[in-house]
């Protein structure tokens, strides 16, 4: 569903995991990493909320929001810069607020807990 020309996504409780395609990691100021990609079920590109805890081994990211990020195959940067440059454009960003970041970046951001998972 549309509003005002931005995608509703279902609720958490609706929708608790996403399966996440062509995906890729950015870092917005004043926000924190964020995932965006491709929701595999529906084929809509979308930019999550701020990413809390991430399972390297298992591919998985959790978000402020509570849902669970499942990443299917590597990495797209270029699918990841296109969704980048729409968020900017969408929300009256610029260059200096939005970079594209790498899970790598996600260990300095987030802390490492015993398990091997970062939070």
């Amino acid at each position: 569903m549309a509003v005002g020309g931005k995608i509703m996504v279902k609720s958490v409780s609706d929708e608790p995991e996403v399966i996440l395609a062509h995906w890729g990691v950015m870092q917005q100021n004043l926000v924190g990493f964020r995932l965006v990609g491709v929701h595999a079920a529906t084929g809509v590109a979308r930019v999550t909320s701020p990413i809390v805890e991430f399972e390297e081994m298992a591919m998985t990211a959790k978000t402020e929001s509570g849902r669970t990020y499942r990443l299917r195959g590597p990495a797209d940067p270029d699918a990841a810069a296109e969704m980048i440059h729409k968020h900017i454009r969408m929300w009256g960003l610029t260059v200096h607020d939005v970079a594209m970041a790498d899970i790598s970046d996600l260990a300095l951001a987030l802390p490492r807990n015993p398990q091997g998972s970062w939070h």
